[in-house]
């Protein structure tokens, strides 16, 4: 092996450890966030998303092409109940 193939099989593992971190850092981050709600209500949930949709907003990083892609993409995973009740968030953040 040369230095040029060793040196580009480092890079290659040295990407890939960079992706383990960071899905690990998402997984982490994902189940902190659902430690975070976990305990709320219903009224304190919704209150907390309309916040958050009023903030994002605000500094103009809302994007409701985005939640009709998620609705899309759920469509295949919730129930009819479900899916009923996320369209009428969907409506209702919008």
């Amino acid at each position: 092996m040369d230095f040029r193939s060793f040196s580009q099989n480092r890079e290659k593992a040295t990407a890939a450890g960079a992706n383990c971190k960071s899905e690990e850092e998402a997984k982490r981050t994902m189940e902190e966030k659902l430690k975070q709600y976990s305990g709320k209500s219903e009224s304190e949930l919704m209150s907390e998303l309309m916040r958050t949709a009023n903030k994002m907003k605000a500094e103009g990083k809302f994007d409701a092409a985005e939640l009709e892609n998620l609705y899309q993409r759920a469509s295949g995973l919730l129930t009819s109940e479900q899916l009923k009740r996320l369209r009428s968030l969907i409506d209702m953040i919008k």
